[in-house]
């Protein structure tokens, strides 16, 4: 900054490369290098960067390195620098600006292939929001009956509320299968008002899903089972 300022040519150099080891001089170097059109430069700082992370095990400035690898590989036209580092902060980040940037390189014949090793990886990343991500996926792919493979792994309220409206309308009777195996779980599981209005909630679905019987039985099954519970058995007057 203020080397630079004073035209100290020779200094600012000395300075820079004294202290790559910090975050903030390479992405300041590396920003003047890709401003200067210096693409080699910004690859080369980039790579060392990444090393310099994974020594420090750092992962949240390898995801930044790799981003201007990214961005390097787009200015190319370089598909394969592409595909590795939009596939690779995918994987990290979990951002779809990433998955639409790799989908963009492939054929439509091509890329049924690459979305089934991209869930392979995300499944692989062992992260709690991964099935989050699957999901995602799966919608965007409209794979529906690996959606409701998924949502019926372990399905609760919140798992079947998030994808409903996309299934409910292909699955409806596998639907009201799995709204009548969480209805019994939460109960079985949990008191509460909430819970009983929850549980209430799915039943007022099965209807919309047009199976009644299915909700009177559940309704006698729950008066019985949990007679004693006064609050419940009010939830249950007004499905």
């Amino acid at each position: 900054g203020v080397l630079r300022r004073q035209g100290d040519a020779a200094a600012v150099e000395e300075f820079v490369v004294e202290h790559l080891h910090l975050p903030a001089v390479r992405e300041q170097e590396i920003e003047r290098a890709y401003d200067d059109g210096r693409l080699d430069d910004v690859t080369r700082l980039a790579h060392e960067g990444i090393s310099q992370s994974e020594e420090q095990r750092l992962p949240g400035l390898h995801r930044e390195w790799r981003e201007w690898l990214l961005r390097v590989a787009v200015d190319n036209s370089d598909t394969n620098g592409i595909r590795e580092h939009a596939r690779e902060l995918f994987l990290i980040e979990g951002r779809f600006a990433h998955y639409e940037t790799l989908k963009e390189t492939y054929s439509a014949s091509e890329w049924p292939t690459q979305v089934d090793e991209l869930l392979s990886g995300v499944w692989g990343q062992r992260r709690w929001y991964a099935g989050g991500i699957a999901s995602e996926i799966l919608i965007r792919e409209e794979r529906w009956e690996k959606l409701l493979d998924l949502a019926s792994q372990q399905p609760s309220f919140e798992s079947l509320d998030a994808h409903r409206k996309h299934l409910e309308p292909r699955f409806p009777e596998q639907m009201v299968n799995l709204y009548s195996h969480v209805s019994r779980a939460m109960l079985a599981e949990t008191t509460g008002r909430a819970t009983y209005q929850r549980a209430c909630q799915l039943l007022r679905r099965i209807r919309s899903l047009g199976d009644e019987a299915r909700v009177e039985e559940l309704i006698e099954e729950f008066q019985e089972q949990y007679k004693r519970r006064r609050a419940l058995l009010e939830e249950l007057e007004s499905v």
